[in-house]
Formats: structure tokens, sequence, C-alpha cells
């Protein structure tokens, strides 16, 4: 197994940060000009993260780093499984870009609950001669005598 970079080891550091709830350690490991965004926090700086996003950590009860994914010495994709205290699970990735040691950018895409619960029968397909087919609950699309 290859030895693990300095960006791998930053990342994984900065997670274990979270679940441990170590702020001294999280106030060392974010830049001055830090900056984190999700689909709810646009470009935050660093004194808004600590007062909006940290304290909702006190509810994770793990993380599980699933992909880590280096693109350069600087940044790094990283998806992985969030687990609360009250037992919800949830995936998420983010982008992280770093700067001499420390976190310069987070940016967080929200994934999907686990067991992920999109219903199957919410999609619509429309067919290459523009009629909309809905799908039966055995999985078969209505519309076409091939698929009764």
């Amino acid at each position: 197994m290859a030895a693990q970079s300095d960006i791998e080891h930053l990342i994984r550091g900065y997670f274990k940060i979270w679940v441990a709830r170590d702020r001294d350690a999280m106030e060392r490991a974010v830049a001055d000009d830090f900056h984190f965004t999700s689909p709810l926090d646009n470009r935050l700086d660093r004194q808004t993260f600590f007062t909006r996003c940290w304290p909702g950590g006190d509810a994770i009860a793990a993380i599980d780093i699933q992909r880590l994914l280096p693109q350069n010495d600087e940044c790094a994709f990283v998806s992985y499984e969030i687990t609360m205290k009250d037992g919800r699970r949830f995936r998420n990735t983010e982008f992280i870009t770093t700067r001499d040691g420390k976190l310069r950018d987070v940016e967080v895409y929200f994934g999907w609950n686990i067991p992920h619960d999109a219903t199957r029968l919410l999609w619509r397909q429309t067919e290459i001669d523009g009629r909309s087919r809905q799908p039966t609950h055995e999985g078969k699309a209505e519309g076409r005598e091939e698929d009764a």
C-alpha cells in the first residue's frame, strides 16, 4: 500500500476533529482565509463557519470516509458517510483545497439518507416519439405493447 500523502493525512485529520469535537484543533487546521460552502452556506468565512456550522457537529457520532481522491498536492475529493447520534445516516461529498498544511476551502455537496429513501415510481420517462410513460408497480412502463 502506498504511503499516505500529506493532503490525505490532513483531510483524515479534519474529519477526526469533527467527531472528537476539538475546537482548538479545528482552529489550527483551517487557514485564516478559510471558506466553507454548501447548498445551505454561500462561501462562509472562517468566523461565520465556527458560529454557524461548528455547533451542528455535536450531533455527529461517526464519520466513515468511503473515498478520498487527491487531485494534486493541494486539493482532493472525499465522500463519506455520517452517522448521527440519533442513528440517522447520510452521505456527502466534499471538494477540499489546502495551502501550507491548512484547509483553505471546503465545498460540500449533499448526498442522500441511508438507506436511500427515493421511491422507484416517482420518475417519468419521455420516449423518443415524445409520449410520456408512467411505470407500473412491476417496473414496466405503461403505454407500449411490448411492456404489457
